[in-house]
């Protein structure tokens, strides 16, 4: 069987008919395109599918089942005309449909603005690029999700993964970060979804970490965060036997999670939230340098007033 296929146009079924029957499809692109290549609908328990550039040689190959997947090519090394080759793997017969799709591209700027994400098409991702600085920190919200399910992850100049920020579904908020970049290069937060939908994605410009240090019945000290994912860590000088409380004041972050850390293990609560919070009293286990640790909840920011008294 031969047939073409437009990329960004109508799906095209393909029906395999007799044992062992190819079917290639024809299609023109050029260099450095990225694709993607949705399959749906397949009846085909076995076949593998290849996208052979015009010179012949394999771009990449990929097998499959029945259902539904994707596709997704490396950018495309030459331009001209491409073909689809659908081989399946076993005497079966059957049929899938196929639907070719540029990559949804666009940038974004950590600290920037939000950016929306639509793919409209069967196995189609997305993927948003930034210049990013070494030892940079920077963290992702996703926000109005509407595929049942989507994966974001960053990706290095040369396309290997660096980290996962979350995988999120429908109506439901997605955090991750911050990850500190290894290098000053151009990175990219790939969005793969389950099916097509869209999303929001903020994405922050992290400070470092506060830190600083605090003494048992001394005054309260604000601590502000500025930027989701940002965290605080204040030591405290404790002593074996001595009851600590940790009280907070004032507080505009929201929930958050706090613990109470030294080098052979410590305390920790669950998440806090409201304006103001009493943990303890607790007694410490050894004498050491604690340290307490502030971790607000997804994108909570704020500041908040923060003591430790005897008891």
């Amino acid at each position: 069987m031969a047939a073409s296929i437009v990329i960004g146009g109508a799906a095209v079924p393909v029906t395999i008919v007799e044992p062992w029957q190819r079917a290639r499809l024809t299609f023109d692109a050029a260099a450095g395109q990225r694709l993607d290549l949705g399959v749906t609908g397949s009846t085909l328990p076995s076949w593998r599918t290849t996208f052979l550039a015009p010179d012949g040689s394999t771009v990449m190959s990929q097998i499959g089942g029945n259902g539904s997947t994707a596709l997704h090519t490396p950018p495309l090394p030459q331009t001209g005309t491409y073909t689809l080759l659908l081989e399946p793997t076993d005497p079966s017969t059957g049929s899938l449909t196929y639907t070719l799709s540029a990559e949804v591209s666009s940038s974004i700027t950590p600290g920037g603005a939000a950016v929306p994400v639509s793919m409209t098409r069967a196995g189609q991702r997305a993927r948003l690029t930034f210049a990013g600085s070494a030892n940079q920190r920077v963290s992702l919200s996703a926000t109005s999700v509407t595929t049942p399910g989507v994966t974001v992850s960053l990706l290095r100049a040369d396309g290997t993964w660096l980290a996962t920020f979350f995988s999120v579904a429908a109506g439901q908020t997605g955090f991750g970060g911050p990850v500190t970049l290894p290098a000053s290069e151009t990175y990219a937060i790939l969005v793969d979804p389950s099916v097509p939908g869209d999303l929001m994605l903020t994405p922050y410009d992290v400070p470092p970490d506060i830190t600083g240090s605090l003494t048992i019945d001394a005054s309260p000290q604000t601590i502000t965060f500025v930027a989701p994912g940002q965290q605080a860590l204040l030591t405290l000088a404790g002593m074996t036997g001595q009851n600590v409380t940790i009280r907070g004041s004032s507080s505009s972050v929201g929930c958050f999670n706090i613990a109470l850390t030294f080098a052979g293990g410590g305390i920790s609560w669950a998440p806090v939230c409201g304006a103001s919070f009493t943990l303890g009293p607790t007694t410490l286990g050894a004498t050491a340098t604690y340290t307490l640790l502030l971790d607000p909840d997804k994108t909570n920011i704020g500041g908040l007033d923060i003591q430790v008294t005897s008891p």
